[in-house]
């Protein structure tokens, strides 16, 4: 047995066979196991002929055993036959075998245990008795597959019925009830077939019962509509199988090797069988629609959910949604606005010049009375659907050829482990950069397949492991080439440091320095290596294009100090605004990079050795980051590193910035009005703080947990310079202090618990000084905060000290209650403050004192329903329905669509459909909620359909729709492109689709609409300039009668942001000739762009232009308008030179 454990075992694995049985087998195991991949052909859907070589019969599972120490090996097949010899000849398999003989009574005849014979009866009976039933209904299901001649197909489909109805489901039956009963009769009352624990006679059905899952029903009339109802036990047992540990590993094991696992259950035809009552009480109904245009892949297509919402609101009046949106020509009489602050026509108008043909170049004269308007932008917008795209059928060459690299980079990596001594680093990495990266440069997502990502990173490792042992081997790609191709890549992991800190480490450890007496390091010390301190260089300007946060705000220049100095007290915070996605995943290997790269370019030798400007620039960048550490601070980031520290520790020559910047008085800013106009010196009287400003300031602060950004925010909330009137302007605005408390309250259990607790008193107090008395509102507020830190002691302290206040009690406070311990208590804890509201309204009746109570109501349950779902306690949700039944309250829509969402959301279809029933029963319509919960869970599905499935999803959606009563309007349109839009490339046909419905519909593309879109086309690799124009050209003809402020805000962002400042210059003149004004935040990165250029005259004519718009809140010289970051650019720069 001992020996058996080390042999080598490799299975051949076909897609959609009985080999991921023995792959499970193989995981229950433990033992050491290759496995090689073949797949079915898409057409026949046969094993290739390649499987041939392997076994005669060139079917799957087939295994290769190779015993220790020997080169000799066996070859299996037959699944019962591989399951009964790997079980016999390894350790861990007997685990998977019952007991054989009851005690006292071994080898005598019937001296066996029942599970034993149980197991061996199984191992047999799979195979030669209940796949047959599986494989017959499949080959006979392909008679009535599109594959069959149309002129043919009711022949056989009419005969495929008729064998299936004859000889496949009485068999099918007699299956399923003897599984049934072996369920109900399993020895000791275990829940496995054998028993109580795990056996391979379990592994081995697995297979036939998953797979035949969906198929059951698709046979015939079942008692009960089901197989499931006909037969419950076996399909618990099917879900229970499905939720091993080892069955998990099997399938994830497929996906790491092959990208993706597809369950044997996937069909191609969802065969669903519905019981017609009109007419032909017993007639079948067979739904012969796309698998992959079912909502959730699993039972239920969308063709028949149509006809369960079409029954659900035939006893109620439909809902019509229509649009409100005007058409444009009946606007075409509007007045012009006129620009008052410089003339148009003087402007110098600039396009991108890398592209064919500008975005903005393309104009339709204003105030054009053209009858054929409307249809003329209609047209021009269904331009942006017929852009070229590469064809499916290269896409489909392109997976085949990353397929085939993937294969190469296997057999390199196996050679590698069988010859380690001969070079293979340079192989694996000419696979990713000259096959690979080519591949994904095409592509139009910028995304690579995840099984070809993985086959990426994993030959990309290989090539660190020998690199960082071999920086100066001129074979390897230098350091920073690595560290360029990890990041186009797009490896999401902390090895993406590995090559620069690896080139550290050699730099460092093959020239030593010298020390002097005093332990100094030496002048005299050997230079470093010039080529290696160019490869240095050229790894921190790869690390530095993945600084995100300039580019987000669209700024093209990075200053060389703190973006927000009064948070320079947390060392990481550059590092946190700068390198997000490194600092997620390791922050102290970050540091150890930045921190050594500086020391080193610090070094003499270093600046002796190479280029002292490009040094001194790189330095003054790495300062930011370095400088705010101490030598105790930085000292902590080392651990891992402690060669690194040894250089690093004596060349700690800076002090802290935090001492310098906090050694420096905080000086009160000055605000100074930008114009000289009538309202110079009157003050604007304020009532309320803005809520929304701070608001926003907070969210973000609270987000970031930025503990000392937070406190400085509170002070200037609570103690502005200037501004006597704060404290009466906060009593005004008491949902501020309650959204503090709330987030200060979810905060807990997160980390830094005192501050929280802290700054909820700090609030508490104040609140208490200006005389702002906490409402129930506000004690809701906090224990829903607590809610999401899953703290119900807080919750119901808090509660206690409430009731006893003698406070008015609400809805909101008990619905939060009753949520809380629904969610966080026992089972039990939900249903029991129910009724303890329950009892205490009673009460309150009984005494005449119910205007003091509140009387349970739907919201009550609902919120008792959301707790339960949120912890998945279903059977506590169906004992508060029984509760609310027996008290006489009806659900309402919410609770119907509450436990929609989340029957589809666990891909529980059958209960789903139940529940739409449950809605016809009650005569509740569905609404739009409903519809976009149905919607949202179909658009999931879509990425991995193929495009005409995917158009044919369109279709039936809109069809269901339109069953339902629910005219889409605008809103429809766009919530369903902001679905699809989340799925890059693969949204394409779906997009096409929805805008060609659009535009039947007659209905005008909404701003939204048309925002959604720009940033889609915007995003995509490459960009669709085609679509972008059309797109700009058909906003510019409706703009006059449609303030599309979003939309053109948002064209500035992106112009700005792709480097067309003057584009987004253009666009900006525009909308001031339109009479529409964009945010400040979004003008003052195009300002920072201009003054860093150093195009002065531009700058001045941008902040010129600002100045003289009669925005709303200009009139007001001290309000916060004038507070804003474009102003202090524009003042800083001296571009607020007053006019004469």
């Amino acid at each position: 047995m001992a020996e058996a454990q080390d042999a080598h075992v490799k299975l051949y694995w076909l897609n959609k066979s009985r080999a991921q049985n023995i792959l499970w087998l193989l995981e229950e195991l433990n033992v050491k196991y290759d496995v090689e991949l073949f797949h079915r052909s898409k057409e026949t859907m046969l094993a290739p002929p390649e499987l041939s070589k392997v076994h005669p019969l060139g079917k799957s599972p087939v295994i290769e055993i190779t015993p220790p120490g020997s080169t000799d090996s066996i070859k299996l097949a037959e699944s019962g036959f591989i399951t009964q010899y790997l079980c016999d000849h390894f350790p861990e398999g007997q685990r998977l075998i019952p007991q054989n003989w009851k005690e006292g009574r071994e080898n005598q005849i019937a001296g066996e245990t029942e599970a034993w014979m149980r197991y061996q009866y199984l191992l047999h009976y799979v195979e030669g008795s209940l796949m047959p039933i599986l494989v017959m209904t499949l080959i006979i299901s392909s008679l009535k597959s599109p594959n069959v001649p149309f002129y043919v197909r009711p022949i056989t489909t009419a005969a495929a019925n008729k064998v299936i109805a004859m000889a496949v489901f009485p068999n099918a039956k007699k299956h399923l009830a003897m599984i049934e009963q072996l369920l109900e009769t399993v020895p000791d009352g275990g829940s496995y077939i054998c028993g109580k624990t795990l056996s391979a006679a379990d592994i081995l059905l697995s297979f036939a019962l998953i797979a035949g899952e969906h198929r059951f029903d698709a046979m015939g009339e079942w008692p009960g509509g089901s197989a499931k109802a006909a037969h419950p036990k076996v399909f618990e047992y099917i879900q229970r199988l499905k939720q091993e540990p080892g069955y998990k590993r099997s399938t994830d094991k497929i996906r790491e090797l092959d990208g993706e696992f597809e369950e044997p259950a996937a069909l191609k035809k969802c065969d669903l069988m519905i019981q017609t009552q009109q007419n032909h009480p017993t007639r079948r109904v067979v739904c012969s629609a796309p698998q992959d245009a079912m909502f959730a892949a699993r039972t239920i297509c969308t063709t028949c959910r149509s006809r369960l919402l079409a029954e659900t609101v035939a006893k109620g009046a439909s809902v019509r949604h229509q649009s409100t949106v005007p058409a444009a020509s009946t606007f075409t009489n509007s007045t012009k606005t006129t620009r008052s602050n410089h003339d148009a026509t003087k402007r110098h108008k600039h396009v991108p010049t890398h592209k064919p043909s500008s975005a903005t170049s393309e104009r339709i004269p204003r105030g054009s009375n053209d009858g054929n308007a409307k249809r003329r932008a209609l047209d021009l917008f269904e331009s942006t659907i017929n852009s070229a795209r590469r064809s499916e059928s290269q896409a489909e060459a392109d997976t085949q050829k990353l397929h085939q690299i993937a294969r190469n980079i296997d057999a390199i990596l196996h050679n590698a482990r069988e010859n380690p001594e001969e070079p293979y680093a340079a192989a694996l990495y000419a696979c990713v950069v000259d096959d690979i990266l080519p591949l994904l440069r095409q592509s139009d997502s910028g995304l690579l397949p995840q099984f070809a990502y993985s086959k990426a990173t994993e030959a990309l490792r290989a090539v660190l492991e020998v690199k960082v042992n071999a920086c100066d081997d001129p074979t390897l790609p230098r350091a920073s080439e690595l560290c360029g191709t990890l990041a186009e890549i797009g490896m999401k992991t902390p090895g993406r440091l590995d090559p620069f800190l690896g080139l550290l480490n050699w730099l460092i450890a093959k020239t030593p320095a010298e020390v002097d007496a005093a332990g100094s390091p030496s002048v005299d010390s050997a230079l470093f290596d010039q080529r290696l301190l160019e490869d240095l260089l050229g790894c921190w300007k790869g690390l530095s294009l993945s600084r995100h946060a300039y580019k987000a705000r669209g700024l093209d220049t990075r200053r060389p100090t703190p973006r927000n100095p009064r948070n320079i007290s947390d060392p990481l915070y550059n590092c946190h605004v700068e390198f997000p996605l490194l600092v997620s995943l390791d922050p102290k290997k970050l540091v150890v990079v930045l921190a050594t790269t500086f020391v080193l370019l610090s070094d003499p030798r270093a600046q002796s050795a190479a280029s002292t400007e490009a040094l001194e620039a790189v330095k003054k960048e790495l300062k930011v980051f370095v400088q705010p550490f101490d030598a105790a601070r930085l000292e902590s980031h080392f651990t891992a590193n402690p060669a690194l520290w040894e250089y690093v520790a004596p060349r700690i020559d800076w002090a802290p910035l935090q001492a310098r910047i906090q050694s420096k008085p905080k000086q009160p800013i000055e605000f100074h009005s930008p114009t000289k106009t009538a309202h110079a010196n009157v003050k604007v009287p304020t009532k309320r703080i803005s809520y929304s400003a701070w608001h926003k300031r907070l969210s973000t602060l609270f987000k970031l947990n930025d503990a000392n950004g937070l406190r400085e925010a509170w002070e200037e909330l609570t103690n502005p310079v200037n501004d006597t009137d704060r404290a009466d302007k906060l009593r005004q605005c008491p949902e501020l202090f309650d959204y503090v408390l709330n987030q200060c309250c979810s905060k807990h259990g997160s980390g830094g618990d005192k501050f929280w607790e802290s700054f909820t008193n700090q609030t508490m107090y104040y609140m208490n000084t200006i005389g702002l008395v906490p409402t129930i509102r506000t004690y809701t507020s906090m224990m829903e905060g607590w809610k999401i830190a899953k703290r119900l002691r807080s919750v119901q302290l808090l509660w206690n000290q409430v009731v006893e206040s003698g406070m008015e009690l609400d809805h909101h406070i008990w619905s939060s209650r009753i949520s809380a311990n629904g969610a966080l208590g026992n089972p039990n804890a939900g249903m029991k403050v129910l009724t303890e509201m329950q009892a205490i309204w009673e009460e309150s009746v009984a005494n005449g004192t119910q205007h003091k109570a509140v009387k349970p109501d739907i919201s009550s349950v609902n919120a008792a329903i959301s707790g339960f779902l949120r912890n998945d306690r279903m059977s506590s949700v169906q004992d508060v329905l029984a509760w609310a039944n027996s008290q006489r309250i009806e659900p309402d829509i919410f609770t119907y669509n509450k436990l929609l969402g989340y029957m589809l959301k666990k891909g529980r279809m059958e209960e789903a459909d139940n529940i739409l029933s449950s809605m016809k029963n009650s005569g509740i319509n569905p609404d739009s909620a409903t519809f976009t919960i149905i919607l949202e869970t179909a658009l999931a599905e879509m990425s991995m359909q193929d495009p005409d499935a995917q158009r044919v999803t369109v279709r039936r959606v809109f069809a269901e729709m339109a069953t339902c009563g629910l005219e889409p309007n605008q809103q429809t349109y766009a919530k369903m492109l902001h679905l699809l839009v989340r799925s890059g490339d693969g949204a394409k046909v779906p997009i096409e689709a929805v805008l060609s419905h659009l535009r039947a519909s007659g209905l005008q593309p909404s701003p939204q609409i048309c925002t959604i879109l720009f940033e889609y086309y915007f995003s995509r690799r490459p960009r669709d300039w085609d679509a972008i124009r059309a797109l700009i050209t058909d906003r510019r003809s409706r703009t006059r009668v449609l303030t599309d402020r979003i939309f053109w805000e948002t064209v500035m962002r992106h112009f700005h942001a792709a480097g067309e400042v003057r584009a987004a210059l253009e666009i900006f003149y525009d909308m001031d000739d339109w009479g529409i004004w964009p945010s400040l935040s979004v003008l003052e990165p195009i300002l920072r762009s201009l003054t860093a250029a150093r195009e002065w005259e531009e700058a001045q004519k941008l902040v010129t232009t600002v100045r003289k718009q009669a925005r709303p809140l200009s009139t007001d010289p001290d309000g916060r308008y004038y507070k804003q970051a474009f102003w202090f650019v524009a003042r800083d720069c001296g571009l607020m030179q007053e006019e004469a």
